[in-house]
């Protein structure tokens, strides 16, 4: 199974009635990394996010192990299913039982530059800002993919022993192991 991680961001422009969708897909598995930016029809900004989430993963091509990075608390949790947006909850679910998917949530306004990029290219998708922007305010994606790797390795050796939080997932239904 490919290794994937996902940054995703939804963006709506209540005023212009717009709104956009931005992430960006990193295969470590075969180190390639793609950006998503597009339109999307819809009503409201919880609409967008749930729709970056779902065409991120929709865009993987095989059953994947996701980390999926969203600053979208209901993606997460799973709140809205039962109140709205039904077709893209019901899409949620295929690609769910498609993929091993841990989600993880950043706060739009940490700092954080991969989830800043996919917001600037959600709101790139909805029209808030031009190309020209996106291009000037877009992140070294080699120096943070190293430093994620970094870190991604640093806690895989010290803290889990030199195992992914997948593969300690796989193994915590055996008894004697924690």
């Amino acid at each position: 199974m490919d290794r994937v991680i996902i940054f995703c961001d939804g963006s709506w422009d209540g005023k212009n009635r717009r709104g956009g969708i931005g992430a960006i897909v990193i295969n470590r598995t075969r180190e390639r990394m793609n950006e998503i930016s597009a339109a999307y029809h819809g009503k409201h900004s919880v609409r967008m996010e749930l729709a970056a989430a779902v065409h991120a993963l929709g865009s993987l091509k095989r059953p994947s192990l996701v980390d999926l990075y969203t600053d979208a608390v209901y993606v997460i949790q799973h709140s809205s299913k039962h109140r709205q947006n039904n077709d893209l909850w019901d899409r949620m679910e295929e690609l769910l039982e498609r993929h091993h998917v841990a989600f993880y949530y950043v706060p739009s306004k940490s700092g954080d530059q991969m989830q800043h990029h996919a917001h600037v290219l959600a709101q790139h998708g909805s029209g808030l800002r031009t190309s020209r922007f996106v291009v000037a305010k877009r992140p070294r994606l080699t120096k943070s993919l190293n430093v994620l790797t970094k870190v991604i390795q640093t806690f895989m050796i010290f803290v889990k022993g030199g195992k992914s939080t997948h593969e300690l997932a796989d193994n915590s239904t055996d008894e004697g192991e924690p």
